[in-house]
């Protein structure tokens, strides 16, 4: 043999259920193939993707540009509010307080 090859053997107790249920799977498969794709799925589904941690970066970098356009558009909306012309229209618009009413004795 190979020195290449590391053989790990599985057993099967053909009187437990399970074991039962899988020896009844995998009877007519490539033993070896199957278990080595099952070990692959497992450790990509448990690897991060690339593209999940890039996701991850770019969410953080879009929150971090969301604060600071938030900020931005804060200081300009204050900037904005004391404009001299800002201010005029806004005592412009206030509304004056009308005269109560005050009823008519007979």
């Amino acid at each position: 043999m190979s020195e290449n090859k590391k053989i790990k053997s599985v057993s099967f107790n053909k009187k437990n259920e399970k074991d039962k249920k899988i020896l009844k799977h995998i009877a007519r498969r490539n033993f070896s193939g199957y278990v080595k794709k099952l070990i692959l799925a497992d450790i990509e589904r448990k690897e991060p993707v690339k593209s999940e941690v890039m996701t991850e970066e770019i969410e953080k970098e879009v929150i971090t540009m969301s604060k600071k356009s938030i900020y931005d558009v804060a200081q300009i909306k204050k900037e904005e509010i004391n404009s001299p012309l800002i201010q005029k229209r806004a005592e412009e618009s206030k509304v004056k307080p009308a005269r109560p009413f005050i009823p008519k004795r007979n």
